[in-house]
């Protein structure tokens, strides 16, 4: 990020694998990440007095990792929650109706007890600012970070 002109990083990274992996601030611990496992990275920077903030899973190359990993088709349907909030996402569109096209796709798959995290929130001068998505009747303006 620093090669590409980031200041620092927006906030300390989070390397979740395992179990933590789930969770949607995972801690860091003494446990090595292994191949055929899945991780989840939370990163961002801080450019020109503007932060990012991303958060990317994956499965770790190796032993354990096929297109068979019980766990594709939970991946599969949170992939498919964020295109439908993407699609939702435009000009006048409120915040709580992104967050509730997402939480369809997660109910109807029978995993809407689990969903405990907003869907997104905006980013600036702070990593997180208002609007959450998740009650916010806000709607979407131009000149705005999601």
């Amino acid at each position: 990020m620093r090669q590409r002109g980031a200041e620092k990083a927006s906030f300390d990274t989070i390397v979740a694998s395992g179990w933590r992996g789930a969770l949607p601030h995972g801690k860091a611990s003494d446990k090595i990440v292994a191949a055929g496992e899945w991780i989840t990275l939370d990163f961002g920077a801080l450019y020109q007095g503007y932060c990012s903030d991303m958060t990317r899973t994956f499965l770790v190359p190796g032993a354990g990792a096929q297109q068979e990993h019980p766990l594709f088709p939970v991946y599969h349907i949170v992939l498919e929650a964020q295109l439908a909030a993407i699609a939702a996402i435009r000009l006048g569109a409120r915040c709580l109706t992104v967050d509730a096209a997402a939480r369809d796709v997660i109910d109807r798959a029978g995993y809407g007890e689990f969903f405990a995290h907003n869907t997104g929130h905006s980013i600036g001068i702070e990593v997180h600012e208002d609007p959450a998505f998740r009650l916010m009747t806000t709607q979407y303006s131009h000149r705005e970070c999601y």
